[in-house]
């Protein structure tokens, strides 16, 4: 017989005995191979005393280990989560209620915790499914470990210091929570919240490749943040979302004033949603120049969204809503078809207009019908080719590389160019560079930034002007705003640039305006011949 179990059988069979009752017990049974069975015994009393009692028992045992198993296995399935193994928000629920039923009983504390990974998507979307399902496997025993360390460190302290076994749960996608129960002070919480967030600031080698994830936490407290289970949670959810709005890799307390903020998101994801049916998004243009000559050369369009409620928002106010509510792939289409439309107008206007790059999200370079896409709208609109060029990050090339690249030939083949954006901040690979039909590198702005006094960005940005010339491709700098950093890029013979020194992003009427006075210089010189064309201010 199993150890734990001998107490209770013994309690049966002495009872049957006394008062002579059969009775049907459930235990295990130990092996002498070391294996555990589990038995339902089953016994009747067969002879009794005078008084009753029991004189002989007699008994079948029934195997029902495998019931047992397939018990177990529903009940996992039921309550925990098939990938990482921990318990789902089922679970959690269920012990979150017993836990908050003791803390009001006996007047404790307890606070909730919620955990997201900040850049499970990219990370996802870049390397995989399979990937991703992997870097969740390792970031849900990562947090286990963090808890259970935080907490054995905690009880070698003095009574007053103890706090319970926290327990864990993943809630879906890439959404943990957490539950300490019976906190002694306030300050461990925020202790076990720092704890989180520092072991997902560590890199995480994901098949191979080593990324860093990152993670916020959201924290609600019983009894200052709410009474009942949906109160708790809803305000350790807003919580995480504060700290995520306050540029991630951070924990956050729950405080009241954060609930207007969360409506206030609501509330815009919702008019997000609408703003493209509702044609609310516009292009503005930032211009690129010849760093030789000045001239415009091309242009970069970036979103804008006219917001009924709150005007002309730039980029970073809605981006990242962008992404949450799943709008990278459609904004991306009506921008290329928006640039078509600008660049046919451009034309009809009797200007030469120059090529217009788009931003797409890495995933729309691994949509099969893109390429589709993109040559119904230069038809569409009557414009060559030329007229439109992509730019995508490095992160192309981790996911999928192959499809990536067959993309990028198919839209080559039709005559649209394709510029790696943000250069040197992602994950390059040489290999799959080499293969691509890409027509230029930008280098980030943060190279750029202190070319004039950081010896190791100046050695950067001569690097890779280098490589790009030896690959044969175009050099652009971006974020260029003094006439110092455009000395720099001149001397190391880099191609164009784009930034303050010339031009913010403009409005299409007035992006037109500095066409038209291209046009008008390009033709002087061409009278005249002799002078080299002057910047555009």
């Amino acid at each position: 017989m199993h150890g734990d179990d001998t107490q209770r059988l013994s309690a049966a069979f002495e009872a049957a005995k006394a008062n002579g009752e059969g009775f049907a017990v459930d235990h295990r049974l130990l092996l002498s191979d070391g294996r555990l069975r589990h038995v339902h015994l089953q016994v009747e009393v067969s002879e009794r005393g005078a008084e009753g009692q029991a004189l002989c028992l007699a008994g079948v045992v029934h195997d029902i280990s495998r019931r047992r198993e397939a018990e177990e296995q529903i009940r996992r399935l039921a309550y925990y989560d098939p990938l990482t193994g921990l318990p789902n928000r089922v679970l959690f629920v269920e012990q979150l209620e017993r836990a908050l039923a003791q803390a009001m009983r006996h007047g404790r504390r307890l606070a909730v915790m919620f955990v997201d990974l900040d850049n499970f998507k990219r990370v996802n979307d870049t390397l995989g499914h399979r990937a991703g399902d992997e870097l969740l496997c390792k970031a849900s025993a990562r947090l286990a470990a963090a808890l259970r360390a935080h907490d054995g460190l905690a009880r070698r302290g003095g009574a007053d210091d103890a706090v319970p076994e926290p327990n864990i749960a993943r809630l879906g996608g890439d959404e943990f929570i957490v539950l300490l129960t019976d906190v002694q002070l306030p300050e461990h919480v925020a202790g076990v919240a720092q704890r989180l967030v520092q072991t997902l600031a560590e890199p995480i080698v994901v098949q191979g490749t080593e990324v860093f994830v990152g993670g916020s936490v959201g924290v609600a407290s019983y009894p200052e943040d709410g009474s009942d289970i949906d109160t708790l949670l809803m305000n350790a959810d807003t919580a995480m979302y504060r700290a995520k709005a306050a540029g991630r890799g951070a924990f956050q307390l729950y405080d009241r004033s954060m609930n207007a903020r969360a409506l206030d998101r609501l509330h815009m994801e919702t008019r997000l949603r609408r703003a493209l049916e509702r044609d609310e998004f516009v292009l503005h243009y930032q211009p690129r120049v010849d760093v030789v000559s000045g001239r415009i050369v091309g242009a970069e369009a970036l979103i804008r969204w006219q917001d009924p409620e709150r005007g002309l928002l730039p980029p970073a106010e809605f981006i990242p809503l962008v992404e949450d509510a799943g709008l990278v792939i459609p904004i991306g289409e009506w921008a290329i078809q928006t640039v078509c439309r600008q660049s046919a107008a451009w034309v009809a206007a009797g200007l030469n207009p120059v090529p217009v790059a788009v931003n797409l999200a890495s995933t729309h370079l691994r949509e099969r019908g893109l390429p589709a896409r993109v040559a119904r709208s230069l038809a569409e609109h009557g414009v060559s080719a030329s007229c439109l060029e992509i730019e995508v990050t490095e992160s192309i090339l981790l996911a999928d590389p192959e499809l990536s690249v067959r993309i990028a030939q198919e839209l080559a083949a039709m005559g649209v160019t394709l510029s790696i954006d943000d250069f040197g901040t992602g994950y390059s690979s040489m290999g799959y560079l080499k293969k691509l039909p890409i027509a230029a590198l930008k280098i980030d702005r943060s190279f750029v930034r202190d070319l004039e006094t950081d010896p190791d960005d100046a050695a950067i940005v001569s690097a890779i002007v280098a490589l790009a010339h030896s690959l044969k491709l175009k050099v652009v700098a971006e974020g260029v705003e003094t006439p110092a950093q455009l000395s720099f890029l001149q001397s190391v013979r880099c191609d164009e640039y784009q930034g303050y020194l010339t031009s913010r992003p403009v409005s299409v009427a007035e992006f037109e305006r500095l066409l038209r006075r291209r046009a008008q210089i390009e033709t002087l010189f061409s009278a005249h011949g002799a002078l080299d064309p002057l910047p555009v201010e």
